[in-house]
């Protein structure tokens, strides 16, 4: 994807992968000179819970459950490494500017971030 203006809006989301215990693949994607406004969240990789297999090459969020109840959490998630954040600007309402949710039982993995130091940022499991 190259040149997307985006917002307002949810933002740019790779996902959501893995949803009834299923599995993706997702390779090999690259997002280069975008301009996201007024949106929901910034660039985004999502995975449900329960999900497996691999996704490869913005926001890391393998906690997603879209329902109404609160979702338990399950062992299984998609493996998520190979990211890599650069040249990335803008500004948060939320406290942290990034949030990486990893799963506890399939750690993300290689990510490689260039941000400024007084952006907070969120990391479980990364």
């Amino acid at each position: 994807m190259k040149r997307i203006y985006c917002g307002p809006g949810y933002g740019v989301s790779i996902g959501s992968l893995g949803k009834d215990n299923s599995a993706d693949i997702v390779t090999k994607v690259v997002l280069d000179t975008a301009l996201l406004r007024e949106t929901t969240n910034g660039v985004r990789i999502e995975t449900w819970q329960g999900g497996f297999r691999k996704c490869e090459d913005g926001v890391i969020d393998q906690l997603y459950c879209d329902s109404p109840k609160t979702c338990q959490n399950q062992a299984l998630a998609v493996q998520i490494s190979h990211i890599m954040y650069w040249n990335i600007s803008g500004t948060t309402k939320s406290k942290e500017a990034m949030k990486f949710a990893c799963s506890e039982t399939t750690l993300c993995s290689n990510i490689n971030l260039e941000k400024d130091d007084s952006a907070e940022t969120y990391c479980n499991s990364a």
